[in-house]
């Protein structure tokens, strides 16, 4: 019997530590997991802000270089609007000279038939004088 009873005590005394020893086995576990929890939950929100991070400045540099061709698409559409413009200008002020080159031509042609008709007059009427001077000698 009292090798029963010793084992018993032993196994009484040992199911005792046994128990303590599992609650702190649990609980380190507990712990463990909570802190490798809290380690992947802050590791996750890392990897999750360095992810946004990197989304947002790609998203930035895709707005510049955005940015940039439409401000370069800009300049040149611009500099053929005012290439355009410039040669409508051009043309216009072409058209203006030639109608101002005829005008003037028809102006002198005009003073030039304006002279001979008046030489043509002045010639007619000394033909006529001439004639009428001789008639009556005739």
């Amino acid at each position: 019997k009292q090798w029963y009873q010793r084992r018993v005590a032993i196994t009484a005394g040992d199911i005792k530590r046994d128990l303590v020893t599992n609650r702190k086995e649990r609980e380190q576990k507990i712990v463990k997991n909570a802190e490798r929890s809290h380690i992947k939950a802050n590791l996750t929100k890392s990897l999750w802000n360095v992810e946004h991070e990197e989304r947002t400045r790609a998203a930035i540099e895709a707005a510049k270089k955005s940015q940039q061709d439409s401000n370069k698409f800009l300049k040149e559409t611009w500099k053929r609007v005012r290439e355009a413009k410039r040669k409508e200008e051009m043309q216009k002020q072409k058209e203006v000279d030639r109608r101002v080159k005829t005008l003037l031509e028809f102006k002198d042609n005009l003073h030039r038939s304006q002279a001979t008709l008046r030489k043509q007059s002045i010639k007619k009427e000394k033909s006529t004088d001439c004639d009428s001077a001789l008639i009556p000698l005739l």
